[in-house]
């Protein structure tokens, strides 16, 4: 039958992937932010944590964190770490709301981005849509913020305001410009394709905005840099804090690449080959999927393009967390979040 290991000093407990890797990061992500994995109960879910970080506990004292279970028992063990990377905090510890994890982020975003990229183009849809998406990335922004630096509401309105104004009024200014490009009376693919690269740019300013905005008390005030042996605090750093947000800006751009450009892409190609209907319930279904599509593979990029603890080096710290480094350590962890 067979045993397997399981190091909890890693966060990764997957055989045969090389988490150095962009393309294998990716590829474990989609096992994390599967949609269906939204549907387990909170119960259940801390029932899980409590198990594993039980085990964790043991392990550590007893065998320096590492134990030996069987085959079946390893994979019921790692398929459930995978619920726990969605639904846990990996600061905090704490409940991510339900709405705010990874692998509910498809499940929550089909009706957002459909509505956004199916709706007529008119200056009601385009403000309503536009803020009703900042209202969700605001809760999703903070919920996956890095823990170990606190938050105002204060700040929290004022992120909120400033990404809503810019995602508006980006907006608003893309779709003069596609109407111009394009012309007023859109139809089918074009309508998609040009409010496909509306919302594109509108989301990319307001969500790197909603981002750096919401988390720029971790700018101003530093994040826990961590000991990559015991993943303990060795300092507090407002140079990986700023790395971090940088980051998750970064990956907002390319995450958004499929979730606004794999439908209309899809819809000339099965249109080219006469598989795409012009009109009726069977395309609305099918426009559905095809977005649908885009989220199943806009989450995982943007969660596995960088890694979720990234390295800092060591000439990059502040002065005081390198005096505090053993000999010879050339660099440390820190969460960038999501």
């Amino acid at each position: 039958m067979g045993e397997k290991k399981i190091d909890f000093s890693k966060k990764w407990w997957a055989e045969g992937l090389d988490f150095e890797s962009r393309f294998d990061r990716i590829r474990y992500q989609f096992g994390i932010a599967d949609p269906a994995k939204s549907f387990v109960g909170n119960g259940t879910i801390k029932e899980w944590n409590e198990e594993i970080l039980g085990l964790e506990k043991e392990a550590k004292a007893s065998s320096g964190g590492v134990i030996t279970v069987s085959k079946e028992r390893f994979d019921e063990l790692v398929y459930r770490k995978k619920h726990l990377c969605s639904c846990i905090h990996p600061d905090s510890g704490s409940l991510i709301p339900w709405f705010a994890r990874t692998n509910a982020f498809v499940t929550t975003n089909i009706p957002i981005i459909s509505a956004m990229m199916l709706s007529p183009p008119t200056m009601f849809n385009t403000i309503f849509w536009q803020w009703f998406n900042q209202t969700y990335n605001a809760v999703f922004n903070f919920s996956n913020r890095n823990a170990s630096s606190s938050v105002t509401n204060a700040q929290i309105l004022q992120s909120y305001g400033i990404a809503v104004i810019s995602a508006i009024g980006s907006a608003m200014a893309l779709r003069k410009v596609c109407g111009m490009l394009f012309g007023s009376a859109l139809t089918g693919t074009a309508l998609a394709l040009s409010n496909s690269v509306t919302n594109y740019g509108a989301i990319c300013i307001s969500s790197g905005s909603n981002v750096f905005f919401m988390r720029s008390p971790e700018i101003a005030q530093g994040i826990d840099v961590l000991d990559p042996e015991t993943m303990q605090p060795v300092g507090v750093s407002k140079v990986a804090a700023k790395m971090g947000v940088m980051q998750s800006i970064y990956s907002r751009f390319i995450y958004c690449l499929p979730i606004f450009f794999t439908s209309p892409i899809l819809e000339s190609l099965f249109g080219a080959v006469g598989l795409m209907p012009k009109q009726g319930p069977l395309r609305s279904i099918m426009s559905l999927g095809f977005i649908g599509t885009g989220l199943w593979i806009a989450m995982p990029v943007c969660a596995g393009f960088y890694r979720n603890y990234e390295r800092i080096a060591r000439e990059d710290l502040e002065e005081d967390i390198r005096a505090n480094l053993k000999e010879g350590q050339q660099y440390l962890l820190y969460n960038k979040g999501v």
